[in-house]
């Protein structure tokens, strides 16, 4: 009897990861193309260059530490699964800026991650105010 449990046990499904997982995984795979793409550049880079893998890693810093502790309860929310949504296009979009050396565009992608940290810092909000009662960054 107990072989019919353990056969039944290992054919169970497996659970669909949340709208959450799949866009961060989204993001943070974009997040890491760019990385790529700075430890084997097909071209001289530039301070612009530089100065866009700066402010990447500055966002992708602080969203991962949200997500990190705030992810799981705003799992439900489609503003934040939007942004994450949005913000893994903003570094595909980068990294195509950067493999295509398009310097404008490299410009205005360092700028657009300004307008982007304003973006969060809504959602933050509106996630701190939807799960400010129980949440598991405060136990």
């Amino acid at each position: 009897m107990s072989g019919l449990w353990s056969e039944a046990g290992s054919q169970a499904p497996r659970p669909a990861p949340s709208d959450t997982e799949f866009y961060w995984a989204k993001a943070d795979g974009a997040f890491k193309r760019v990385l790529s793409f700075f430890e084997s550049p097909d071209r001289e880079l530039m301070s612009a260059d530089y100065e866009l893998l700066a402010g990447l890693s500055e966002f992708y810093g602080d969203v991962l530490a949200y997500h990190t502790a705030w992810g799981k309860d705003c799992e439900n929310e489609g503003l934040y699964n939007g942004f994450l949504a949005f913000t893994a296009e903003v570094f595909n979009e980068a990294f195509r800026a950067l493999a295509e050396n398009r310097t404008a565009k490299i410009i205005a992608y360092a700028g657009l991650l300004e307008d982007l940290a304003k973006v969060f810092e809504t959602v933050k909000q509106y996630c701190f105010k939807l799960h400010s009662k129980v949440t598991s960054a405060t136990g």
